[in-house]
C-alpha cells in the first residue's frame, strides 16, 4: 500500500537483513503497475541494463582520453569493446535474466552514473560543484540498492585527486 511505502526506508522488508531500500522500491513500482507478472519484472531489468551501456561507454571514453591524450583517436574504438564487454559478460547478463539480480543490475546503473559524473565534474580548475554533488547523490543511490559497491567512493576519491593533481601539475610544467 501506498501508506505504508515509508517503511522501505526505515527497516528491512525482505525478512533478511538486507537493507535495500531502493531495490525493494523498484519492485514496489512493479508490483503496483503490473501485480504479479514476471515479464514486467524482467523487462524493468532489462531497461535498467540497456541504460548502462550508454553510460559504460561514456565512462570508458572519458577514462581513455584523460589517461592516453596521444591516443584519443582510438578511444571510441576502446570504449565500444569495453561496452560490448560489459553487455556480453555472463555475470551480468545472469543478472538482468533472474528477477532477483535486480540488486546488481540498479546499482551497476547508479555506480555507472556516479563514476559518469565524476569524471564530468573535472573541469580545468579544480570540480565542477553541481557535478561533484550529482555524483554524491547517484552514490547514495548506489549504496542504498547495494552496500557491497561502496568499494566505487575510493575510484572517485582517487578520479578528483589525480584531476587536481594533474591540473596543478600541468599548470606548473612538471608533468
Amino acid at each position: 500500500h501506498l501508506s505504508e511505502l515509508w517503511r522501505l526506508f526505515t527497516r528491512p522488508y525482505n525478512g533478511f537483513s538486507e537493507f535495500l531500500p531502493l531495490r525493494e522500491l523498484s519492485f514496489w513500482f512493479d508490483l503496483a503497475l503490473f501485480g504479479l507478472n514476471p515479464a514486467a519484472f524482467r523487462l524493468h531489468n532489462i531497461l535498467l541494463y540497456l541504460l548502462c551501456l550508454p553510460l559504460a561507454y561514456a565512462v570508458t571514453l572519458q577514462l581513455w582520453r584523460y589517461f592516453r591524450p596521444a591516443d584519443a583517436a582510438g578511444a571510441p574504438w576502446a570504449a565500444a569493446a569495453v561496452t560490448a564487454l560489459f553487455a556480453l559478460h555472463p555475470a551480468l547478463v545472469e543478472s538482468v535474466v533472474w528477477i532477483s539480480g535486480r540488486k546488481y543490475v540498479l546499482p551497476n546503473l547508479f555506480a555507472l552514473l556516479a563514476l559518469w559524473l565524476a569524471l564530468r565534474a573535472r573541469r580545468e580548475r579544480g570540480l565542477s560543484a553541481p557535478h561533484a554533488a550529482a555524483a554524491l547523490v547517484a552514490f547514495a543511490a548506489m549504496m542504498l540498492s547495494k552496500s557491497s559497491y561502496v568499494t566505487v567512493a575510493p575510484v572517485i576519491a582517487l578520479l578528483w585527486v589525480m584531476f587536481w593533481q594533474f591540473w596543478t601539475t600541468y599548470y606548473m610544467d612538471i608533468w
